[in-house]
């Protein structure tokens, strides 16, 4: 459901194999976790298959989910509300009113999520960004406000 990740996202990336502290360290066979090269610069790793304070496990707008190493498959409410959920005000900014009055995801963000909840384009979901593509072509993101007619209103500037 996104691009593959760096290594760097979780990982120190070393210059080479033998590099000190990547192949020959005091955790042989071990990778140690570094998540301050990737999207979730605080998050902590518990040693055990833990870690919080995740973006790529979140909701999307801040370092704040968590996730256990239990093999169990991803789905979209293992990170946030999914369409099904109802649980709008878990999301940020404007989600829960604009999911409340019945919109869908794929309305604001085409170019990510078909209108069946599918992940259509992975390079765009879980990547750092917020992309704001309109199934309307009357709406418009402006700077991260949108200017249009949706859903029977028209919005100047609005967040």
């Amino acid at each position: 459901n996104h691009a593959p990740f760096a290594c760097s996202e979780c990982h120190s990336t070393p210059e080479d194999v033998l590099s000190t502290g990547h192949l020959f360290d005091s955790t042989p066979a071990r990778a140690e976790v570094d998540f301050t090269g990737g999207l979730s610069a605080a998050a902590f790793y518990d040693g055990a298959g833990g870690c919080s304070s995740l973006y790529c496990h979140g909701d999307g707008q801040g370092d704040n989910g968590s996730s256990e190493d239990d093999g169990v498959p991803r789905t979209c409410s293992s990170c946030h509300p999914d369409a099904s959920s109802g649980s709008w005000s878990a999301m940020s900014g404007e989600h829960s009113r604009h999911m409340s009055e019945g919109l869908s995801c794929s309305e604001c963000h085409s170019d990510t999520v078909d209108a069946d909840q599918r992940i259509i384009t992975p390079e765009l979901h879980v990547d750092g960004e917020a992309e704001l593509v309109f199934e309307e072509t009357t709406m418009y993101d402006v700077s991260g406000y949108c200017t249009g007619y949706c859903h029977g209103e028209f919005h100047l500037n609005a967040w």
